[in-house]
This record gives C-alpha cells, sequence and structure tokens, in this order.
C-alpha cells in the first residue's frame, strides 16, 4: 500500500505515526495524502524536517535502505489507547495497584499522543521473562481472569524513546530485585526508607521513594531475558552510552516505595511490537 509513496513522505508518516498505527490506515487516505504532497510541490521546510529527523535518529535516506516491516494493528486511536480487558478488577496483593509511572530519566513522552497497553496476558509474560521475574509482577483479577500488570506506551511522535515497558513488582520482591539489578540493599525502618550501596553509601529516605538507575546488560540478559534485552540495546539512548563507553545503562529504572516498586524499560520499536504482541494476545 506504501510502495508507491514519495521517500520523505513515507518517513515523515513513520515519525508521525506509531509502527502499529501504519497498518491500520484507511486505504481512501492514503491517496488523499499524496495528492496533498504532490499539489503543494514537496514544501522545502517538510523535506529539510525529515532531513534532520534521519540525521538524529541515525537513519539511511537512500531509497534503497528503506524497509519498514509493519506489524498487525491491535489498537487503533488517535490519542490514548488503553489495552485493557474487563469492566472491573481486584490487585491479588497486600496493597491495591497505583498508576504505573514513567522513569525519572528525563525522556521526551507526550502524555496525549502516545498509544498504551495494560495488564498483560499470564501467558504472554511467560513467554517473554522467566518463572522468578513472572512471579515477582503483580497480578489482577478481572472478569476475564487474571492479568499481570504490565504496561506498553509507544509514544506516537518521534523523539529518542520509541517504547517504554513497565513492570508492577510486589512488595516482597523489591529487595530481591533491587539487590540484582543494582547491587542496592534496601529495607524499610517504620516509614523511613534505606538503601545501602555497594559502596557502603547509605541513603535514608523518610516518608518517600527512592528512584535506582544504572544496570549492566548482562544483568537485563539474566533477569529480563534476551528479547528484553535485544530490544533494549536497540535503542538510541543505548547506542549513545555505548559509544560514550557506558557500561551500565539508564534505560532500565526501578521506582521503590512503600507497597512494591515500578521497574521500566526503555526498548526499541521493532523489539517492543515483538514484545507487545506476545504480552497482550
Amino acid at each position: 500500500m506504501y510502495s508507491d509513496l514519495d521517500l520523505d513522505l513515507f518517513l515523515l508518516c513513520t515519525f508521525r505515526f506509531s509502527t502499529t498505527e501504519l497498518s491500520s490506515f484507511i486505504l481512501d487516505w492514503i491517496p488523499g495524502l499524496k495528492s496533498f504532497w504532490k499539489s503543494v510541490e514537496k514544501p522545502q521546510q517538510f523535506c529539510e524536517v525529515v532531513a534532520k529527523l534521519c540525521i538524529e535518529f541515525e537513519i539511511n535516506r537512500a531509497p534503497d535502505n528503506i524497509s519498514c516491516d509493519v506489524a498487525p494493528a491491535t489498537e487503533t486511536s488517535t490519542d490514548i489507547c488503553r489495552h485493557q480487558e474487563g469492566t472491573s478488577s481486584n490487585v491479588l496483593d497486600e496493597a491495591p495497584l497505583k498508576p504505573l509511572r514513567t522513569p525519572d530519566v528525563s525522556l521526551d513522552i507526550h502524555a496525549s499522543e502516545q498509544r498504551v497497553f495494560e495488564n498483560a496476558t499470564t501467558r504472554g509474560i511467560s513467554e517473554i521473562f522467566d518463572r522468578s521475574l513472572c512471579d515477582s509482577i503483580r497480578l489482577i483479577a478481572f472478569e476475564s481472569g487474571l492479568k499481570a500488570a504490565v504496561t506498553m506506551i509507544f509514544p506516537v511522535l518521534g523523539g529518542p524513546v520509541d517504547c517504554l515497558m513497565s513492570l508492577d513488582i510486589r512488595e516482597k520482591d523489591v529487595a530481591r530485585l533491587a539487590m540484582t539489578l543494582f547491587g542496592a540493599e534496601i529495607r524499610w525502618v517504620d516509614q523511613v526508607l534505606h538503601v545501602v550501596l555497594n559502596s557502603g553509601f547509605t541513603m535514608i529516605i523518610p516518608n518517600s521513594e527512592i528512584t535506582l538507575k544504572g544496570v549492566a546488560d548482562e544483568t537485563i540478559f539474566e533477569v529480563f531475558g534476551g528479547k528484553t534485552h535485544d530490544a533494549m540495546i536497540a535503542t538510541p539512548i543505548r547506542r549513545r552510552e555505548l559509544k560514550e563507553g557506558k557500561r551500565v545503562t539508564e534505560c532500565v529504572s526501578m521506582i521503590i516505595t512503600r507497597t512494591g516498586a515500578i521497574i521500566s524499560l526503555c526498548l526499541g520499536m521493532k523489539g517492543g511490537v515483538e514484545i507487545q504482541n506476545k504480552l497482550y494476545t
């Protein structure tokens, strides 16, 4: 359907819409856009925008090097689309489920311009993560059955983050994962959080929460599996970190609260879509 589009026009479409949305366009929408594009003879400012985007995201603009694997669309929306089954739910844990948060890594994600998938199937998480991590993810009871508290966000606008995946972790597993991922010992004394790092440095955070960042690639592979690891190292953020010689990445963060934790991972588009297709089908 897109084979006869002008190259710059196609690139603008892929930057403006997520990969899954590309496959859900109405057929008669394309001729209208092509007609507009030809009538204005490709305004120079549009071409300049395409050139800058290609440089920023390291895309080879030559026609022979442009390709796109379009996955079947699972949701359609102009703004926010939430993948959520059932009309009522109960969290199967000792504390109520809080909305999943994005990591504190200064990512340019526009809340009104993103696609959101929530509450993965238990079968889906078992295909991506090992048994230990699956057991650590908070479960929610819907009328249709149990779901896992996993959220995936695909920003529609171009930016440094193609996909953000967040896992809601049960309170009982927070300390183990904090030690495994960050080498940090955590414990609560009344309402005060104590975090002891490998260096011996101790942080004391009263009545608050803390975000841990910086995980080695091999640890990501061990904890989250090969599919997640491969999707993470494909992100522009990790590619930049590797060029700068950084051994650990800020693509993985852990927000620790009194009732659990949120682990968030930045993923590349292709790997993120592949994981999404398994988690929510």
